[in-house]
């Protein structure tokens, strides 16, 4: 993670020298009450949420981080379209809804909540029906 940082930082530093504003961008960031505070709470927030992304995929793998981040492009949307005060028509909730189950289908059938029964019961099964057929075909 320092290296994708610091990889990170070596092509923002180049882009700004390269097109020749050093210098109009450090007096923006002296001149501009507020942006030094703002652009150090959106990196901290980068760095925090790099490390949760991390820890999640950890800990509980990538199957649920992909589900949390699918959860969270949903609300994001939602959220977003409360906050700026856009009304969601039906057919707009609607696909939200079928977007969200088919992502909650997929994402049990991973987790295996929705597995097939195991070899043994499908033959425990099977051999149970093989025995109710040839019981109804001798009673006829």
């Amino acid at each position: 993670m320092p290296y994708i940082n610091l990889l990170s930082t070596a092509v923002s530093l180049f882009t700004v020298v390269s097109m020749g504003y050093p210098g109009s961008s450090l007096l923006n960031l002296t001149t501009q009450q507020g942006f030094g505070r703002d652009m150090s709470l959106l990196s901290l927030s980068a760095v925090v949420g790099q490390y949760f992304v991390y820890s999640q995929v950890q800990e509980f793998g990538a199957l649920v981080f992909a589900i949390t981040m699918n959860v969270q492009q949903v609300v994001s949307i939602l959220v977003s379209c409360i906050s700026h005060g856009h009304g969601i028509d039906f057919m707009e909730f609607s696909a939200l809804i079928c977007f969200a189950a088919g992502l909650s289908h997929f994402s049990h059938h991973g987790l295996g909540v929705l597995e097939p029964p195991e070899r043994d019961e499908q033959l425990l099964l099977d051999s149970e029906n093989d025995a109710e057929m040839e019981s109804a075909a001798a009673r006829e």
